[in-house]
């Protein structure tokens, strides 16, 4: 049950919040969670993923590489059901990289290009790509 899943997580990473322990990891983790959200249909996972990364930016914490990667596969997972805008967001997460001095990397670039063609698709387009002998 996903949903259990995702209230025990909530619940827990409140608590651990709360006792001033939380750490990155435990945010990546969640965020993480959001991507499964998002692959079972769930239309708020991408704005949730989002509400934990400015938790861990009001926390002090810079997101790390694994922070934005995982954020953009929601974005890939979301834009599935919910098409190209939200694969879009994937270009605010680059820049929200360079903001805090995170370069991206392949997985970074594969990403992006998975939302991408998963949001073509979500329109009934063809993917990210077409090659011209296509008809």
């Amino acid at each position: 049950d996903t949903a259990g899943c995702v209230r025990a997580a909530d619940r827990a990473l409140s608590d651990v919040e709360q006792s001033g322990l939380a750490s990155l990891y435990l945010y990546n983790q969640r965020i993480s969670l959001c991507a499964r959200e998002a692959g079972a249909g769930d239309a708020g996972a991408l704005d949730r993923a989002f509400v934990l990364l400015s938790r861990v930016v009001e926390r002090g914490e810079v997101p790390d590489i694994v922070t934005f990667n995982t954020l953009m596969h929601v974005c890939a997972k979301s834009a599935s059901t919910q098409g190209e805008e939200v694969a879009q967001s994937c270009f605010e997460i680059l820049e929200m990289m360079a903001d805090v001095g995170v370069a991206p990397d392949t997985i970074t670039f594969t990403t992006m290009l998975d939302a991408s063609t998963r949001g073509a698709a979500a329109r009934g387009g063809r993917g990210g790509w077409t090659r011209g002998w296509q008809t």
